[in-house]
C-alpha cells in the first residue's frame, strides 16, 4: 500500500482522540534473506559486454552501500583487484559459483556478490529524459559453493533534476539499484510512523511532557517522563503503548513488542496500539539460537524459535 495512503489511515484513526501524537522513527529493518554465516564479503565487477565501466561502478556502489549498514566487513575493491591481478583472475565474467567460492577463499572472505548488467542507458523522451538500470545479482557463500541469495532488480526515472543529464540520472539509478540489493540482504533504517496516546489522572502530565520531548526528538527524556507516568500508573495502556515506542526508536524490538502485548491485554480494542504492533511484529525477526543450544531445547520439549515475517504490515 502507498505509503501517503498509510499515512491518512493513521490520521483518521486519531480523529477526535485527544492529544494524540503520529510522530516518525526510525528503527532497523532487517533485510528479507536472513545471510547467516556471512560477515566478510568481496564484491567483483558486474559482467556487462557493452561497457565494463558501467558493471564496475555499480559494484563500487554496492560496496557503498554496504559498508553503510555495518552489518559485513566489506572488502576493499582496490584491495580485491590486487590479488585477482596477482594470481592472474579477472574480476569479470566468474558466474560459475564454484569458481567463485575459489576466488573468496583467495581473498580470504565468507561471501562474494557477482552478477551480470543486463540494460545501463539513458536518452530523450517526448516529455524528457529516461535512464533505466537491470542487473541479476547473487550472493554466492564460499563456505559451500552455493548461491544463497539472487535476484533481478531493475530501476528507472524519467524525473530528472533541473541541467541534470543522463549520466547524473544514471548514476542516482544505480544508486537505487544497490541501495535494493543491500536492503534485501542486510538491516537497515527505515522511518515509520508510529502513535502516542494521551492519558488523564495523575500520570497524565508525566505522560504530555513526554509526548512533547518525543514530538522534539528528544527520546531520552521522552523515555524518563513515561516511565515515571508508568509508575503512576501501570495500569495505563496508553503509557505502556508509549514505552513501547521509545523501545522501537531505541532498536529494542523485542522490548516494544512486550510493551504492546501489555497494553493490548489493558485495552484490547485500542486500534492504535494494535497497529503499533502490527508493524513492529513485521520486521522483528528472532535472534537465532546456536545448533546446540536449539538442539537442547528441542530434547527438552520446547518449541523451535519461529522468525517474524518481515513483510510490511498493510
Amino acid at each position: 500500500m502507498d505509503r501517503s495512503i498509510r499515512y491518512v489511515g493513521v490520521v483518521l484513526l486519531l480523529a477526535g482522540a485527544g492529544c494524540n501524537k503520529v510522530v516518525t522513527i526510525k528503527t532497523v529493518e532487517p533485510g528479507m534473506k536472513e545471510i547467516v554465516g556471512i560477515e566478510r564479503l568481496a564484491v567483483l565487477d558486474l559482467t556487462y559486454k557493452e561497457d565494463p565501466d558501467s558493471g564496475r561502478n555499480i559494484a563500487n556502489v554496492i560496496v557503498a552501500e554496504l559498508d553503510q549498514t555495518g552489518s559485513f566487513q566489506v572488502m576493499e575493491r582496490s584491495a580485491v583487484a590486487r590479488i585477482l591481478e596477482e594470481q592472474k583472475f579477472g574480476t569479470t565474467g566468474m558466474v560459475d559459483a564454484a569458481t567463485v567460492s575459489s576466488i573468496g577463499k583467495l581473498l580470504g572472505v565468507d561471501g562474494v556478490v557477482v552478477g551480470e548488467v543486463v540494460a545501463f542507458g539513458a536518452g530523450k523522451r517526448v516529455l524528457g529524459k529516461e535512464a533505466s538500470v537491470a542487473v541479476n545479482i547473487r550472493l554466492v557463500s564460499v563456505e559451500s559453493a552455493r548461491v544463497i541469495f539472487s535476484d533481478s532488480i531493475t530501476v528507472s526515472t524519467t524525473k530528472s533534476e533541473a541541467g541534470e543529464g543522463k549520466d547524473t540520472m544514471l548514476a542516482r539509478v544505480a544508486q537505487d539499484v544497490a541501495s535494493r540489493f543491500v536492503n534485501k540482504i542486510a538491516p537497515h533504517y527505515v522511518d515509520r510512523q508510529k502513535i502516542l496516546l494521551s492519558t488523564g489522572g495523575d500520570a497524565g502530565k508525566a505522560n504530555k511532557r513526554g509526548i512533547t520531548f518525543a514530538s522534539n526528538g528528544l527520546w531520552d527524556k521522552a523515555q524518563e517522563q513515561f516511565e515515571m507516568a508508568g509508575q503512576l500508573d501501570p495500569e495505563s495502556a496508553a503509557i505502556q503503548n508509549n514505552l513501547g515506542v521509545c523501545c522501537e526508536q531505541f532498536g529494542r524490538l523485542n522490548e516494544a513488542i512486550e510493551f504492546y502485548e501489555k497494553a493490548i491485554a489493558l485495552d484490547p480494542d485500542d486500534e492504535a496500539i494494535q497497529k503499533n504492533l502490527a508493524t513492529v511484529r513485521s520486521t522483528f525477526r528472532a535472534p537465532r539460537l546456536p545448533a546446540k543450544q536449539l538442539l537442547e531445547k528441542v530434547k527438552q520439549g520446547q518449541p523451535r524459535p519461529v522468525s517474524r515475517p518481515t513483510t510490511t504490515a498493510p
